[in-house]
């Protein structure tokens, strides 16, 4: 691949918090563009994270290819395990018993933080809930799990399944698919209503319930981008405008 220069979005997280929702909504728009294109070619990324966006000057860049596959819908026996635990795990602290626990209990870890999951690709806190639950395969709806956690993350500082523990939920059961994250909405109230319900809907455990591509999704947050805009924008004054010799 080409040598992008920028700023990885998991560094600039860990800088400042959080994104503004304006450059969360840029963020979401380029990230789930580019997905769009990765399923058009009949691929599955399986690792959309923050560690795998870059800002090369206000252009976010997906990238980091190497455990992508194709959508071939099956059943996904034989696959070899990779699931990689980064800082998510923390999120995992004392979180009651769920089938991602559980898993790493009969393979007898001693570390339970960070022991792999049989058969499930991706990093912790953003892969489907339902290969989490049922160990099958990654399609291009589970992108867009992992798109709404890290849009979920750039508005909230935390991963859907770290912001549940925070709320008095357990982060096992979020991230198994037996319980929902809190809506954006709660947690800011300055979240666009449109944002957190498109947010919602990707981070659905039913994958017939998530939207049904990554271009409705590109096109959907290009529009809620647009109205917030319209709202931000200062109009002129009443007697010179916005309608120059309207009476």
């Amino acid at each position: 691949m080409e040598h992008v220069a920028g700023t990885p979005l998991d560094a600039r997280l860990s800088r400042d918090g959080r994104l503004g929702i304006a450059d969360a909504l840029d963020v979401g728009v380029s990230i789930a563009s580019a997905l769009s294109a990765v399923h058009r070619a009949g691929l599955v990324h399986r690792d959309v994270k923050p560690a795998n966006v870059i800002d090369a000057g206000g252009v976010y860049k997906l990238i980091d290819f190497g455990i992508a596959a194709a959508d071939t819908r099956s059943d996904g026996a034989g696959e070899d395990a990779r699931v990689e635990l980064d800082d998510v795990s923390r999120a995992l602290s004392g979180a009651s018993p769920s089938l991602l626990e559980e898993d790493r209990a009969r393979r007898g870890s001693r570390d339970a933080a960070t022991a792999p999951l049989g058969g499930v690709f991706g990093t912790v806190g953003y892969v489907d809930p339902v290969c989490v639950a049922t160990r099958a395969t990654a399609t291009p709806t589970s992108d867009l799990y992992a798109l709404g956690a890290l849009i979920f993350e750039s508005v909230t500082g935390r991963v859907p399944a770290a912001a549940a523990a925070a709320a008095g939920l357990l982060s096992g059961e979020v991230l198994d698919g037996r319980r929902l994250p809190p809506p954006l909405s709660e947690i800011d109230p300055a979240v666009p209503a449109a944002l957190s319900r498109l947010v919602a809907a990707l981070l659905d455990p039913n994958r017939e319930r998530r939207p049904a591509s990554a271009e409705w999704v590109a096109t959907e947050l290009e529009r809620i981008r647009t109205d917030l805009e319209g709202i931000r924008r200062a109009l002129p004054p009443e007697e010179i405008g916005p309608f120059r010799g309207l009476g």
